[in-house]
C-alpha cells in the first residue's frame, strides 16, 4: 500500500458537554465527567481545527489592550532625568532607608542629575561609549547615581548583586565571576569596602571604582556623547530559575516604551493615574533589590513620572516584614509593588497592634508579579488588612520577563481583578478551559491586558499555531519593549526572540510560560518545563506546592518545590518543603515533648494525604528542609531543577 494510503490511528477526539462547550480530549484516556463524545476524531491539530469551525456558544473575546502613557521629547532615560533636573531640581527624587525604617540618605532631582554626570565624566576617562559596567552596589542614592552615570556616558549598565558575607558569600561570587565572564566589563562601579576586598579578585583585572568616593567637581567635565534611543542602555541578566543567567539587550526605546506601558496600566479604581495626579502623590515604596528586573522599576518608574521612591533595603523587609507597609502608610505612598509570597507574608506574621497602627489609605495600586499570582494571597491580605484601609480594588496582578524589559500585562478597568475557577482536571487532559462544577475547582486570577504597542497570542508549544480563547499555550509577546536578544548567545536569542507562527513571518518572544485568555485578559497557568507529567496528566508544581505546604501547621506557606521523580519509571512527585521557623521536626522514634515539636512522619503523613485527595497525585518522597533550606535565585523565585539536582545529590538541609 502507497505510504499516502496507511491509515493512522486518531490520537484525540472532540467532546462536548451539557452546556454545548467544545473540547479536544486524548483518544486513549477515559472521557471526563460530564462529556460526550461530538462525533469526530483524529489529530490534536484536526480536533482543534474542528472545534474552532463548531463551536456554537459567545463569541471569543478578543485580545484586550490599555493604553500607554508617553510625554513628547523624552526619548531616552538621560533626557527623562535631565528634564526633571531642570523643571523641578529641588523636588525630592529618591529616599533611602536603613534596617530599621530611618532616613539614610536622600537626593532632589538636581542632586541626582549631578551625581550621574560625576559617575559618566569619571567614566569616559576609563571606558568608551558601548563597553561595559557592572553596577554592584546596595540599595541607595549611589545605585542610582551609578545606573544613570552609565547611560549618560552612553556606557552598557550591568546591575549585579554586591556579594554580602552574611549570604551564601561564596555561591554569589562564583555567579559575579560568571557574568564578568559574559558581560566583559571594562569598568565595576562598587563600593570601597568590595573594590578592596581580596575576595574581589574574582573581578580579574577589572578596574574597580567607588562611587561615593568620586569627587562632584567631575559634574561639570561631562559631555553628552550623543544618546538616543537606540542606544544600549543595560543588560538585564535573568534571574535563573529555570537556566544559567543570560544577559537580555535593552535600548532606551525597549526601557521608555516599558515605562510608558507601565504607567498606563497604573489607574486606580478611583482614577488615580499618572497623567490625572500631581507629580508629588507619585510616591513609591520598594524594598526589591535593585539589581533584579522588578527592583530596578520601582526606582525608574517613579524617575519618569517625575515623583518619589522611597527605597528599603532587602533585608529590611525579609527581617521585619511590617516595616514595608509601616512606610507605605507612614510617606503615604501610592505604589508599591512585591511578589506574591511579601502579601501573604505579611497577612500571615504582623501582630495585630502592628496592624492597628496602620493607614493604607493612600495606597491606590499595589502591583503583584515575579511569581505566579495566588488568589489566596489577596483574599488574605485584603481581609487582613480592610480595616485599615487597604482597598480591594488596588490589588493589581502583573505578567512580566526580563525578556519583555520587566512588565507585559496588568491593567485593567475598575474594580477588583477577575478570578476564574476552573476544571482541573479537563485543563490536565486536554488543555481546555472550562467552569468548575460545585466550587472544586483551580482558582486563577487574571494578569489583565497588555499594552495598545503589543501584541500576544497563546500558541500550541508543538505545532506553532495559535489556539483559541479559553485554550491553555504558551505565551508568544512582540512589541517594542521586547529586547533585541541575549548578549553574545546568537544561539539562544533566536531561540527564545525569534519564534515564528506557522504560516506567517512575524517573530515573537516565547516566554516559555502557559497560560489563555478569557475575555480578553491573560490568565497564566506556571512554567511550560516545570510542568509535571503523571499518568498522561499536566499538574503544574505550584499548584501541587500550595497544597502541600498548606496542609500542616508546620509548614511555611509558598516554600515548596515539586517536581517528578527522578525515577522515570516511578510516576509520582516528591515535594521539598520547608518548615516554620518556631517549629521543630522530630526524626522517627522520637516523640514530641513541647508545643513547638512535631514529627517527620506526621507532616509527611499530611503532605501525602493532601496530594492524594486534591490532586489524585502519589507521592515518592516528602523532604522536609530546614527554614531557609529552598534554592531560591537573588530574587527569591524557587528554583525547581536545582531542588531537584540537590535531592538527587543529597544536597538538601533537611531535618
Amino acid at each position: 500500500m502507497p505510504d499516502s494510503d496507511v491509515l493512522t490511528a486518531p490520537t484525540h477526539r472532540v467532546v462536548v458537554d451539557h452546556a454545548g462547550r467544545y473540547s479536544v480530549h486524548p483518544a486513549t484516556r477515559a472521557r471526563p465527567a460530564g462529556w460526550h463524545d461530538a462525533g469526530f476524531d483524529g489529530t490534536e491539530e484536526a480536533c482543534l481545527d474542528h472545534v474552532a469551525r463548531t463551536w456554537s456558544g459567545p463569541a471569543p473575546t478578543p485580545l484586550r489592550r490599555h493604553p500607554a502613557y508617553r510625554r513628547p521629547g523624552r526619548d531616552t532615560l538621560v533626557a527623562v532625568l535631565r528634564a526633571h533636573a531642570r523643571q523641578r531640581p529641588d523636588d525630592v527624587a529618591c529616599t533611602v532607608l536603613g534596617l530599621r525604617g530611618e532616613e539614610t540618605e536622600e537626593a532632589t532631582y538636581a542632586d541626582l542629575d549631578r551625581r550621574a554626570r560625576t559617575v559618566a565624566a569619571a567614566l569616559l576617562r576609563r571606558a568608551a561609549p558601548g563597553d561595559r559596567a557592572l553596577v554592584a552596589l546596595p540599595t541607595g542614592v549611589d545605585f542610582a547615581a551609578a545606573f544613570f552615570g552609565c547611560l549618560y556616558a552612553g556606557i552598557v549598565a550591568v546591575p549585579v548583586p554586591l556579594p554580602e558575607p552574611s549570604r551564601g558569600f561564596r555561591r554569589q561570587l562564583d555567579r559575579l565571576r560568571l557574568l564578568v565572564e559574559d558581560a566583559g566589563p571594562a569598568v565595576v562601579l562598587t563600593t570601597a569596602d568590595f573594590a578592596g576586598n581580596a575576595e574581589a579578585d574574582v573581578l580579574g583585572d577589572v578596574e574597580r571604582l567607588a562611587v561615593a568616593g568620586l569627587e562632584t567637581a567631575l559634574a561639570d567635565d561631562w559631555r553628552d556623547p550623543g544618546v538616543t534611543p537606540k542606544t544600549l542602555a543595560f543588560l538585564q541578566y535573568t534571574s535563573g530559575s529555570t537556566s544559567a543567567p543570560k544577559g537580555v539587550v535593552l535600548t532606551h526605546h525597549n526601557i521608555m516604551e516599558n515605562l510608558a506601558a507601565v504607567c498606563g496600566a497604573l489607574r486606580s479604581a478611583d482614577g488615580f493615574g499618572v497623567d490625572t495626579a500631581p507629580v508629588q502623590d507619585f510616591r513609591f515604596v520598594s524594598w526589591l533589590p535593585l539589581f533584579h528586573d522588578m527592583g530596578l522599576s520601582q526606582l525608574l518608574i517613579p524617575l519618569f513620572a517625575g515623583g518619589r521612591t522611597v527605597l528599603m533595603p532587602p533585608a529590611a523587609f525579609l527581617l521585619r516584614p511590617a516595616l514595608w507597609l509601616e512606610t507605605i502608610s507612614r510617606y503615604r505612598a501610592a505604589v508599591a509593588s512585591g511578589p506574591d509570597f511579601a502579601y501573604g507574608m505579611c497577612a500571615r506574621k504582623m501582630k495585630d497592634e502592628e496592624v492597628a497602627a496602620l493607614d493604607l489609605s493612600s495606597w491606590k495600586l499595589a502591583l503583584n508579579g515575579a511569581e505566579p499570582v495566588r488568589w489566596e494571597s489577596l483574599h488574605a491580605f485584603t481581609e487582613r488588612f480592610r480595616a485599615v484601609g487597604f482597598d480591594p480594588s488596588a490589588h493589581l496582578p502583573c505578567y512580566g520577563m526580563a525578556e519583555a524589559t520587566v512588565y507585559l500585562s496588568g491593567g485593567r478597568g475598575a474594580g477588583e481583578a477577575r478570578v476564574l475557577d476552573i476544571d482541573p482536571e479537563v485543563l490536565e487532559l486536554s488543555g481546555r478551559v472550562t467552569p468548575a462544577r460545585d466550587g472544586a475547582g483551580r482558582r486563577l486570577v487574571s494578569c489583565g491586558r497588555v499594552p495598545e504597542h503589543h501584541d500576544l497570542r497563546i500558541v500550541d508549544p508543538q505545532t506553532l499555531r495559535e489556539r483559541p480563547p479559553e485554550h491553555l499555550g504558551e505565551i508568544w509577546v512582540s512589541g517594542d519593549s521586547i529586547g533585541l536578544g541575549y548578549w553574545q548567545n546568537p544561539e539562544a536569542s533566536q531561540e527564545r526572540f525569534g519564534a515564528r507562527l506557522a504560516g506567517t513571518d512575524r517573530t515573537f518572544l516565547r516566554t516559555g510560560d502557559l497560560g489563555f485568555l478569557s475575555g480578553g485578559e491573560l490568565f497564566v497557568a506556571g512554567r511550560a518545563d516545570d510542568l509535571i507529567i503523571i499518568d498522561g496528566r499536566n499538574h503544574f508544581p505550584q499548584d501541587l506546592e500550595g497544597t502541600a505546604a498548606d496542609s500542616h501547621p508546620a509548614l511555611a506557606g509558598g516554600k515548596c518545590a515539586a517536581f517528578p521523580d527522578p525515577d522515570p519509571d516511578v510516576p509520582r512527585v516528591v515535594l521539598a518543603v520547608e518548615t516554620r521557623g518556631d517549629r521543630r521536626v522530630l526524626p522517627a522514634g522520637e516523640q514530641p515533648s513541647a508545643a513547638d515539636e512535631v514529627t517527620a512522619d506526621e507532616v509527611t503523613r499530611a503532605v501525602v494525604r493532601r496530594l492524594v485527595e486534591d490532586h489524585h497525585v502519589g507521592v515518592s518522597a516528602v523532604v522536609l528542609l530546614r527554614p531557609g533550606g529552598l534554592p531560591r535565585t537573588t530574587s527569591g523565585k524557587i528554583q525547581r531543577k536545582l531542588t531537584r539536582k540537590l535531592y538527587g545529590a543529597g544536597g538538601l538541609k533537611t531535618w
